[in-house]
C-alpha cells in the first residue's frame, strides 16, 4: 500500500511537470514569436523612415516587377509558340540572320 501512495505522488508529480513544461515551451515560443514581429516592424518602419517619397519608391518597384514580369510572360509565349511550330520557324529564322552569296556566308544584323 505504501509503495501505491509513492507511485501514484511520483506519476502524479511527472504528470504535472510534464503539462507545466509543454505549457511553458508554448509560451516562450508564442513570447520569441511576438518579438521577432515587433522587430521587424521596428526595422521595417526605420527604413521607411530612410525614403524620401515612399509611394514613389513603390511605384518604381512595381513598374520594374510588372515589366519583368511581362518579359517572363513574353518569353514563356515565345517559346510555346516555337513548340508548336517546331523546326519550321527555327529554319526561318536561320534563314533570316544568315544567307550564302558566292560561297561567303554573311551575318545580316
Amino acid at each position: 500500500s505504501t509503495t501505491s501512495k509513492v507511485a501514484y505522488f511520483k506519476r502524479k508529480y511527472a504528470e504535472e511537470e510534464d503539462v507545466q513544461g509543454s505549457l511553458h515551451g508554448y509560451l516562450q515560443k508564442h513570447l520569441i514569436l511576438r518579438e521577432e514581429r515587433s522587430c521587424i516592424l521596428r526595422l521595417s518602419l526605420q527604413k521607411l523612415r530612410f525614403l524620401d517619397d515612399p509611394e514613389a519608391f513603390l511605384r518604381r518597384a512595381v513598374l520594374i516587377n510588372n515589366l519583368l514580369r511581362k518579359i517572363h510572360s513574353d518569353d514563356g509565349q515565345r517559346d510555346r509558340d516555337r513548340a508548336k511550330n517546331g523546326e519550321k520557324e527555327e529554319e526561318e529564322e536561320r534563314e533570316r540572320l544568315f544567307y550564302v552569296d558566292r560561297k561567303r556566308l554573311k551575318v545580316m544584323v
